[in-house]
């Protein structure tokens, strides 16, 4: 099945941290402070972004397999074929990772 987003919406695949190259793992629940999560954009609705006030024209600043941080209780997750996604707006978005 494949998803596409409406909007200003943005569809994430949540990395977890098993996926990354360290030797030590720690669940996402061990931490108990509030974390923001990190994903991996997969799909972009058609007004992500921002309007640019002389061409009129929108601007996107966000590309499909950036990586990027949002935070942990924004949008809506959903399980699909055995993968999370988040369905976020492009403004739940924090930051990118580089």
């Amino acid at each position: 099945m494949k998803l596409k987003p409406k909007f200003d919406r943005v569809i994430i695949r949540r990395e977890s941290l098993q996926e990354k190259a360290t030797k030590i793992i720690i669940p996402e629940d061990a931490d108990k402070r509030e974390r923001p999560a990190r994903g991996v954009v997969v799909a972009l609705g058609p007004t992500v972004g921002y309007l640019d006030d002389e061409t009129k024209k929108i601007i996107r600043d966000l590309e499909v397999g950036t990586r990027v941080i949002f935070g942990r209780h924004a949008g809506t997750e959903l399980d699909m074929d055995g993968e999370k996604f988040w369905i976020v707006t492009d403004r739940d978005i924090l930051c990118e990772i580089e």
